[in-house]
């Protein structure tokens, strides 16, 4: 997100829906700038199987204490159907739906507008894991759906209230599940 859409690997095209905005920083050089009624759509592959492992990594500031959505794939029936990473000034909560039931991990955090953060979501087939700032948060057995749906940053596919404000960097998505020292190595061996 460093200016534009395209992922490093140039295997992936996403796709701005709404006002394609960008602002720079002194640590990103360039950020994605979300207003809460903007968001990325990338292609539904970006994690090829909900199913089995994989992680996702986040540098994101807030702009607003109000929860929002990070990252989701919200299927057809809503909730059974996702994979969010919602946030607030307060609370993490990391969304998983395996079809039929969603199991919800939820942290209270304490964040600052106007800082880098830096989230992890690890999936390893059975257990989901959250890590913030390096610190592992917490877990959560759950099963996976594979929604096949594009994956939005910034907010759900349905242009939800969740909208995030503020800036984001660095989306990455594995298809592994990073463990607690590659997480540690990924935030600091980011580019700040």
């Amino acid at each position: 997100l460093n200016g534009n859409t395209n992922d490093l690997s140039n295997k992936y095209t996403a796709e701005w829906v709404g006002d394609e905005l960008y602002e720079n920083n002194d640590y990103f050089g360039t950020a994605a700038k979300f207003n809460g009624n903007n968001r990325i759509k990338t292609p539904s592959n970006i994690i090829s199987d909900e199913t089995q492992p994989f992680s996702v990594s986040i540098w994101f500031m807030l702009n607003s204490d109000e929860p929002s959505i990070l990252f989701s794939n919200r299927g057809d029936n809503g909730y059974p159907e996702t994979n969010d990473i919602e946030v607030s000034a307060s609370k993490i909560e990391l969304i998983n739906g395996d079809g039929e039931n969603a199991n919800n991990l939820s942290v209270d955090v304490s964040l600052k507008q106007g800082t880098w953060h830096h989230i992890v979501k690890t999936f390893d087939g059975t257990t989901v894991k959250c890590y913030l700032d390096k610190k592992y948060l917490g877990s959560i057995d759950s099963n996976m759906f594979n929604a096949d749906t594009e994956y939005n940053i910034g907010q759900d596919n349905r242009g939800s209230t969740y909208g995030f404000k503020g800036l984001m960097a660095q989306v990455r998505t594995f298809d592994s599940c990073l463990t607690q020292k590659e997480v540690e190595e990924l935030n600091e061996n980011s580019i700040l």
